[in-house]
């Protein structure tokens, strides 16, 4: 009985908060630069990328980390641009393009990270997307 009681007052809780953030988005739809965050907002889940042990050595070279990631994207292939974004050996990590392209980062590639939803993540609450760890 408990367990249902809470569950129901966390669910009560909830549904006011997403008609509020729903009732926002008319609002904030009128300026171009606020719509589209807000709206990524809503669509963000929390993934978990796991580099698979000894898989494109050569390729990781091109990375500065090799370990557990967690990002927040709207989809896995999100997920694995932003490490690959983070964690490019060369330039900075904000920076998308690499100057060799014949290398490609290891965290694109499907094969060498394996991507898995996370559920009742402690970072559902970032609001941006972005590596979230480490």
């Amino acid at each position: 009985m408990q367990l249902q009681a809470a569950a129901a007052s966390r669910y009560s809780a909830a549904s006011p908060y997403r008609a509020v953030v729903i009732a926002g988005l008319p609002q904030q739809s009128e300026g171009d630069t606020d719509a589209e965050p807000t709206a990524n907002r809503e669509k963000l889940f929390t993934w978990k990328l796991i580099p698979q042990p000894g898989r494109g050595d050569q390729m990781w070279r091109v990375s500065r980390y090799r370990g557990l990631v967690v990002a927040r994207a709207g989809d896995p292939i999100q997920a694995r641009e932003l490490a690959a974004e983070r964690f490019s050996g060369e330039g900075s990590p904000e920076g998308g393009e690499h100057a060799h392209g014949a290398v490609e980062n290891p965290w694109r590639t499907r094969r060498l990270v394996r991507v898995e939803l996370m559920d009742a993540s402690p970072f559902d609450r970032v609001e941006q997307p972005g590596v979230v760890y480490p």
